[in-house]
């Protein structure tokens, strides 16, 4: 595998432009005239870029090297894991041969662990989530995939009219390794004039990471159900929202 538009580590991964090169050879015993191969892949995550490859005259036991053969581009939300199946046809003056080749691609899982909303940090500390008071959201991310996710940035958001707005909306990272997690704090303000058990899940995280050197992704997203509590109507010793799990779609 070569590196169109890849980081040129040798690993198939998600969003790169691959560049292929093939080995053939000959094993009959008269040459193979004029020899051509064409690449065809149905896969939806993968588009062809270059797919027609002329190798030429192919003598009886010998082999031919030709890098960069072919180059196709895979989709930056093709899965970790992913089977893509690749044809490979051969034409000469001689005949036809078809051969078939699966390779697997590696990307990044990314999975909410966990979260906790408390009212420790800003608030009163009496575990509700009350008007008029500061809440800090607390979540871990884990990677499950089997390539790193390379500086990865979180956003918090509320829409327009939410009765909560972002005081710490940013975060971000260096990496995160295959296998490890990496947590990331958030606060935000709810107003006072916000009725007693206010949902605000309308609020999104929205987590981007780069893809390559130039491009980076952020197809990411994951909403947290929240209802803000008022003091004078919820008990004050409800506990906070916390420890629990989502998966991000894909």
């Amino acid at each position: 595998m070569g590196s169109s538009g890849g980081d040129n580590d040798g690993i198939i991964e998600n969003g790169e432009v691959i560049e292929m090169g093939i080995i053939i050879k000959n094993i009959g015993v008269e040459t193979a005239t004029g020899t051509r191969a064409t690449l065809t892949c149905l896969d939806p995550f993968v588009s062809i870029i270059d797919s027609t490859c002329y190798i030429g005259n192919i003598t009886p036991r010998s082999y031919i090297i030709k890098n960069g053969a072919f180059i196709f581009e895979l989709d930056s939300r093709t899965p970790d894991g992913h089977s893509i199946d690749l044809e490979l046809e051969f034409s000469s003056q001689e005949g036809q041969w078809n051969t078939h080749h699966a390779l697997a691609v590696n990307a990044p899982g990314i999975v909410l662990e966990s979260w906790s909303v408390t009212d420790t940090l800003n608030g009163n500390g009496n575990g509700c989530l009350e008007a008029w008071e500061c809440h800090n959201i607390n979540c871990t991310w884990r990677n499950n995939g089997s390539i790193d996710v390379i500086s990865p940035d979180l956003r918090l958001s509320f829409p327009d009219g939410s009765p909560a707005r972002t005081i710490k909306n940013k975060a971000s990272a260096s990496s995160i390794p295959v296998g490890g997690c990496i947590t990331f704090d958030f606060a935000y303000f709810v107003r006072g004039f916000t009725p007693p058990f206010t949902k605000l899940d309308s609020q999104k995280f929205i987590l981007s990471y780069l893809l390559t050197v130039e491009t980076r992704i952020s197809d990411k997203q994951v909403y947290i159900p929240i209802s803000c509590l008022n003091s004078a109507t919820a008990p004050t010793d409800s506990p906070p929202r916390t420890n629990h799990s989502l998966r991000l779609p894909v």
